[in-house]
């Protein structure tokens, strides 16, 4: 229905003419937005990277679209070493700083945690906009080490992982949007 002005255009349905579910919207529209959580505790005492969140799928409807990736992870570490996380696209790190100042340091890294607390965790949070380049479907997935601590990477839990009101555990998640381009 059009008014008589041309200035209000109002409709029930918006239906794509060759296909129903790939409407192109403007720049910047949110076409989908996926939500993946660990709730879970996990403590990872190995050196190399191990899984934490996996499985976040996506499937872009345009090849051109971009995908707004938002991680949380609710974490705790000794002092002694640090925790680290990063996103992989695949198999392939993402976002954080590509191109670390020296050799020696990881790539991509998301997050660094190096907290003494038996008490206490953090929630933790950032994001990244990925430019996949596709419309088959994707997978990221979460992952960490410890630097070398044994007690290593507590996931949604404190240290000391009590019985105490304090100790209440955490959550850990990853949001996906879509992003019209």
């Amino acid at each position: 229905k059009v008014s008589n002005h041309m200035s209000t255009l109002s409709v029930d349905t918006i239906q794509g003419q060759t296909a129903a579910a790939k409407v192109k919207l403007p720049a910047g529209s949110v076409l989908q937005t996926l939500y993946y959580q660990k709730t879970g505790n996990q403590v990872i005492t190995a050196t190399s990277y191990t899984d934490i969140l996996t499985d976040c799928n996506i499937t872009p409807h345009f090849a051109t679209s971009k995908i707004y990736i938002r991680a949380e992870i609710f974490m705790t570490h000794n002092n002694n070493h640090s925790g680290l996380v990063r996103i992989l696209r695949g198999s392939t790190p993402i976002g954080g700083n590509p191109s670390p100042p020296r050799a020696e340091f990881n790539s991509n890294i998301w997050f660094n945690i190096r907290y003494p607390n038996d008490y206490s965790a953090h929630q933790y949070a950032c994001s990244f906009l990925d430019s996949p380049a596709t419309t088959s479907q994707i997978s990221y997935k979460m992952v960490g080490l410890t630097t070398g601590d044994s007690d290593g990477l507590r996931i949604n839990r404190t240290q000391q992982n009590g019985q105490q009101l304090y100790d209440s555990p955490g959550t850990t998640m990853i949001t996906l949007q879509e992003i019209a381009q």
